[in-house]
């Protein structure tokens, strides 16, 4: 019963993470000139004045959804963080899979659902009764959401959920020259695509996972992947105000061709789900438990991050 209640939960909550480039759109700087009463003209008229629709959400999105179950009966509080993928139609439908820490219980969720764009690049997720409110960004390379309520319901302070999300395309938008990234309809990631030097970003909350002290957690750190799967990282980590430095390595690294990775952390058999985007030059990530730690909430590390390539 309560792994129902889960599964519901997320159901509600994973509505929202956007990201989309039309393929073969051509993308051309503004123009900056100005004619001789001092405005502009030209592509830089037609750049502001461009719109979205459904069709600007077409293909493959990497997630990522973090925040708070505040307080709802029968489901314990705690922080919840989210990575997977989302594709859309480019019709208004769409389909994720992803999986999801809530307070240390892990879960394997597929969405599907609906959704509606405006012009003004505002739009609306929905599955079920469930909806989430969005907004696209620079043409769909970067959108960002809210997770609301079921249409009708309303909750009061100190109750519900608190939760954001974000979503990037997977593919490229260009390539090394500045035009648009066109050799193929889908992007594949290959362990080639994605090596090099990231700086990575994290956090989360420690819940009760000795010997780091309970409460909030923050990471920088510096990841080397190489082409064969394997990574070094090497940073500074904030456990609820222990300064601790961490240099670790990850192996078992299993990448898909959908940009999805797993890899294992070599100190402590943490598990890293990550999801590559932007052509493989940024990904987000959730640590889960080592396999076959307990899967009971309150109990672990509530940890995810994004990384960006430091080299082009």
């Amino acid at each position: 019963m309560k792994r129902r209640k889960y599964s519901l939960l997320f159901a509600l909550l994973v509505l929202g993470l956007l990201e989309s480039l039309v393929w073969g759109q051509d993308k051309v700087a503004p123009d900056r000139s100005e004619n001789v009463a001092g405005q502009a003209t030209g592509i830089w008229d037609s750049a502001r004045a461009k719109t979205c629709s459904v069709a600007t959400l077409k293909g493959a999105y990497g997630i990522l959804l973090k925040g708070v179950i505040v307080n709802i009966p029968g489901v314990p509080s705690g922080p919840t963080a989210s990575v997977g993928i989302i594709t859309y139609d480019g019709a208004g439908n769409y389909a994720s899979t992803f999986t999801t820490n809530f307070n240390g219980f892990i879960l394997e969720q597929q969405l599907s659902g609906t959704y509606t764009i405006n012009s003004n690049c505002t739009g609306r997720l929905v599955s079920g009764l469930a909806t989430a409110p969005l907004i696209i960004i620079d043409e769909g390379r970067e959108v960002r959401s809210l997770q609301a309520y079921p249409a009708g319901v309303a909750m009061p302070p100190g109750a519900g959920w608190v939760i954001e999300a974000v979503g990037k395309k997977i593919a490229p938008a260009i390539n090394e020259k500045g035009t648009i990234y066109d050799r193929a309809r889908t992007f594949y990631c290959t362990p080639g695509n994605v090596a090099g030097e990231y700086a990575v970003t994290a956090n989360g909350m420690v819940l009760n996972a000795p010997p780091f002290p309970a409460g909030p957690a923050l990471g920088l750190s510096r990841v080397n992947l190489n082409d064969a799967g394997q990574s070094v990282v090497e940073g500074t980590f904030n456990f609820n105000g222990m300064i601790v430095p961490i240099t670790d390595t990850a192996t078992g690294t299993s990448l898909n061709s959908d940009c999805t990775s797993t890899a294992v952390q070599t100190s402590n058999g943490a598990i890293q789900k990550t999801v590559f985007v932007n052509g493989g030059t940024e990904f987000f990530f959730l640590q889960l438990p080592p396999a076959g730690a307990p899967n009971v909430p309150g109990a672990g590390i509530v940890f995810w991050g994004e990384g960006r390539r430091i080299h082009r």
